[in-house]
């Protein structure tokens, strides 16, 4: 779990969107309503930050969690708007430049924690994640991330960093690699 007070901070209803059209949206629709969103979720609306966390901590408990949390991620960088010219951005100026920033718009009220991307080698970015998220969740929007901005076709490899322990399993940042 995580160590965040997400009291008083709140996400937007455009981002809590994607949690009816991800490709598992069935299996957590649920959630959803045990969390008090249901199917009728106003993206014009703040909303708990608080209750939307605790809705993916509970499918981060189910035996579908992988599946559901990754596919989430996926559909918010499927879901992401974005200029032309940006869409031609390398992957690591698409991480910090896009989905960190993108990150902070969609909560206010408070501390939320911060996503950055580092070049480790000329084809492998490493990004750091410290939010009060679950890790699956990060790791499909990695996933989306690394399918939309590096060249179509490429071929890449994500793993979690095994000499760090993870935010899920109580460490202070989970960090991703993503190889080419």
């Amino acid at each position: 779990m995580t160590p965040f007070d997400l009291s008083g901070i709140e996400v937007t209803g455009q981002n809590l969107l994607m949690y009816l059209s991800h490709m598992e949206a069935e299996t957590t629709l649920p959630y959803l309503e045990k969390h008090g969103f249901g199917l009728s979720i106003d993206g014009n609306k703040w909303y708990s930050a608080k209750d939307a966390a605790a809705f993916l901590w509970d499918i981060a408990g189910s035996p579908d969690s992988l599946y559901s949390l990754v596919s989430i991620g996926i559909e918010s960088i499927r879901r992401l708007e974005l200029p032309p010219e940006v869409e031609k951005l390398p992957l690591l100026d698409a991480v910090n430049t896009v989905l960190a920033p993108y990150y902070q718009s969609i909560f206010r009220g408070g501390y939320i924690g911060f996503i950055k991307g580092e070049q480790v080698a000329e084809k492998h970015v490493k990004v750091t994640c410290v939010t009060p998220l679950p890790d699956d969740g990060w790791y499909g929007t990695l996933f989306g991330m690394a399918r939309r901005f590096l060249p179509n076709g490429t071929t890449f490899s994500m793993t979690y960093d095994k000499d760090i322990v993870r935010m899920d399993n109580g460490g202070s940042e989970t960090v991703i690699h993503i190889t080419w």
